[in-house]
Parts: structure tokens; sequence; C-alpha cells
């Protein structure tokens, strides 16, 4: 089986500065679905980094006016790239596949070292870890977001009973006239609305790069969301402004170049074909609904996508319709990628397998970093329980405060009533 997570998505020839030697090298830098991999084109240099290694990506410069890209990660190390063709969309690239956070690993290799210190079973604690440390994090925002809104609540209700007094006084000056006014009641009907479950428009929406294909032009990679409705498929910016709306009879073609990738096109008479390149880590959960609104129309490409520097002699894998849609067959959420390589093992392949030591099932680096991911997790659930106790005694004061406006609002409304009468 070949690794699916080599699948290269973009690549593009940059410089990238070893800091052994302090020089700046030129290659070839290739974004995959798990990983980036710089490769030297001089030497035999490569630079391997995972996107669970990735603690940020920034855009930076170099000297004063050149720009760059530099990559932070989790044990403080920088890579830093220049001289790039085109900067906001590599870093556009970089930035979808580290918030899909997509790991994809070779499901015949339990328990194989992933690189130095890691292993797979490693890998995914750490992948849960943080994960948890993201949704905790983000909950603790939400909490402190939420004590603001509260204590902005509790100054509303104190100027809400500023308020009442006035009203009261009011009210008091009012009924020590003597003089007698009526208003005419108004009656004001409302229709119910009833809502259906067939008015309920069916529409799914996933995260996208969009690239507007067009001749002679450099095309730029841009996130934003791909919708798909009963009214046809529509390209949105990432504020959801509209780019783009294809109506389900004007799509000509839909070209699937990869397992996460595909290019929508209109054929236009006397003008140049309309099309937009789309880069999904989740096209497999829309492919099926594409299948059966307009299957003639969909191509699947079968030309080469893993590359295997290291097993040059081999040829490379080949995806088909049938590859691409296992995944609803087996069950298995990476679709399996086969090489004639794998097919003609020998027996004593197997058996020199067989004979292999086993590997560490998690690595002591590993097992420092979770430890250390699960003290600042410990440490952020605290802080969020005490703020919870917080704001819970605030909401305990914001009820009583919001009953009293209550009594004293319909003892004020009981008051104007009996003024009207």
């Amino acid at each position: 089986m070949a690794d699916f997570g080599q699948l290269h998505v973009r690549e593009w020839e940059v410089q990238f500065y070893q800091e052994q030697t302090r020089k700046w090298l030129t290659g070839m830098l290739s974004v995959t679905v798990e990983r980036i991999i710089f490769q030297d084109k001089n030497s035999q240099f490569n630079m391997i980094c995972m996107y669970g290694d990735f603690a940020e990506v920034k855009k930076t410069t170099t000297g004063i006016i050149f720009s760059a890209i530099v990559i932070i990660t989790k044990d403080g190390k920088k890579h830093w790239f220049s001289s790039l063709p085109n900067r906001e969309d590599i870093f556009n690239v970089m930035q979808y596949f580290l918030r899909s956070n997509v790991t994809f690993s070779d499901q015949g290799n339990k328990g194989k070292t992933l690189g130095m210190g890691r292993t797979e079973m490693g890998h995914k604690l750490l992948k849960v870890a943080y994960d948890s440390h993201k949704t905790l994090s983000a909950s603790a925002e939400i909490m402190s977001s939420q004590g603001e809104q509260i204590d902005s609540t509790l100054t509303a209700m104190t100027d809400i009973h500023n308020d009442l007094d006035i009203a009261e006084s009011l009210t008091s000056g009012m009924e020590s006239w003597t003089g007698k006014w009526r208003i005419p009641n108004v009656y004001q009907t409302v229709d119910p609305i009833i809502v259906h479950q067939r008015d309920i428009p069916n529409i799914s929406d996933y995260e996208i790069l969009y690239t507007k294909m067009e001749t002679n032009k450099t095309t730029t990679q841009k996130l934003g969301l791909l919708r798909i409705a009963p009214e046809g498929m529509f390209i949105l910016s990432e504020k959801q402004k509209l780019i783009h709306h294809f109506k389900w009879s004007d799509i000509s073609r839909v070209r699937v170049l990869s397992p996460c990738e595909v290019l929508v096109t209109r054929f236009l008479i006397g003008q140049p074909d309309l099309s937009y390149g789309v880069v999904c880590t989740s096209l497999l959960g829309f492919l099926e609904f594409l299948e059966r609104k307009m299957r003639s129309k969909i191509e699947y490409v079968t030309s080469g996508f893993v590359r295997q520097p290291e097993e040059r002699g081999h040829p490379q894998a080949k995806i088909t319709k049938g590859e691409l849609l296992s995944r609803k067959t087996t069950g298995s959420s990476i679709p399996q990628l086969q090489t004639s390589c794998n097919q003609s093992r020998t027996g004593h392949d197997v058996q020199g397998e067989q004979l292999q030591l086993p590997h560490p099932v998690v690595s002591d680096e590993e097992v420092q970093e979770l430890q250390h991911t699960l003290s600042d997790l410990r440490s952020l659930a605290i802080s969020v329980q005490q703020e919870t106790d917080t704001q819970n005694e605030k909401l305990d004061t914001l009820t009583c405060s919001v009953d009293k406006a209550n009594v004293r609002m319909s003892k004020v409304n009981s008051r104007v009533e009996k003024l009207t009468k």
C-alpha cells in the first residue's frame, strides 16, 4: 500500500535557510496532505515537517523588502522560506491544511515509527491531546467573553432600575392629577407562521481552497467555502461573499484530479471556458451527491499522484474512480492506493518482516510532550472551573435583579392602566 499522506497537492521553487550552514538553499517546496517537504536541488538535503508539529505560520520579510514565510514548530525551531513566487498563495495553502488538521496514515503499518522519536500510537495520543487543548482553549475564550457580557448585563440592569425609579416618580405625579382621559384600545392580530420540514433547505458547506483558472494569468489559492444547495454550487470567500454561482445546468464538466481536488468547468461559446479549481479535504463527503446529480459529467483522472523518491525504480501509484470511492464500501476513512510493487511481494519479504523487532508503542519524547500537554490541560481546566464559579455567582445576582425589575415593572404597568381607564 502506498502512503496516501505523500499525495502532493502543490509545489513551488523556493529558497530555504539552513541553520547549520547559515546558507540559503534553492530547491522545491512540496505541500502534501499531512506534511511539507523541502528538497535541495544541488544536494541530498531535505526537510520534512508534519502539520502536527506546527506551532505557528507567519508572513514576514528577510532583510527589508524580501517577502518570506516562517514556520515555528512546537520545539521552538524556525524554518524560513524566501524567494517565493506567490507568498499569499503558499501561505493560504499551508493555513488550509493546518486548520483542517488532516492526518493520513497507512492502515497496514500499525505501530510503525513515523519519524525520529515518533510512533503512530504516540502521534494519535498527541493529536487527541492537542485537539482537547484546542477545544478547551476555545471554551476558555468563550467563557471569558461570556463573563464580559454578564458584567455588561449587570450594568444595564442597574440603568434599568434607575429608569424604573424615574417611571415610578412620574406615575405618582400623574396619579395626583384629577383629570380623566382615555386612550382607545388598539388590537393587532398576527398570523402564525408554520414551518414544515420541506421548507428547510438542504444545504451543506465545506471549507475549501479555490482558484479561478485564467489563461496567461497567475492563479492564487484563496481560502473560502463551497456551498452545495438545490439551486447549484456556490463558491464563497472566507467572509462568505459570493464569488461565483454554478447552476447545476451550467456545469459542463467536473474533473476529479485527486482525492482532495476537483476542477469545475463551464463551457462557453465564443469565450474562454470558466473553470474553478477546488481543494477540499472533505471531497468524498459530497462526491456521492455529485455522482447522483451529474454522473455523465464527472471525469476521473488516472495519472500518478504519489511520489516515492526512495523507490525510483517503482511505478507511481494511479488512482481510479473505484479506489476513490472505496471508502464507502470498506468503511475506511482513507482511500487505499495500491502499486504494482506491493502486489509482487515475495514470501521472502513477508518472512523478513516477521523477523523484524517490534517498534516501541510510544517514544520517550512523546511521553514527555504528552505530560506537558496534559499539565497545560489541567491548568486550563482549573481556570475554566474558577471562571465558571465566578460567573455562576454573577448570574445569581443578575437573576435576583431581573426578578426585582419585573415586580417593579408590573406594579408601574398596573398603575398606568388604572390611569387610562
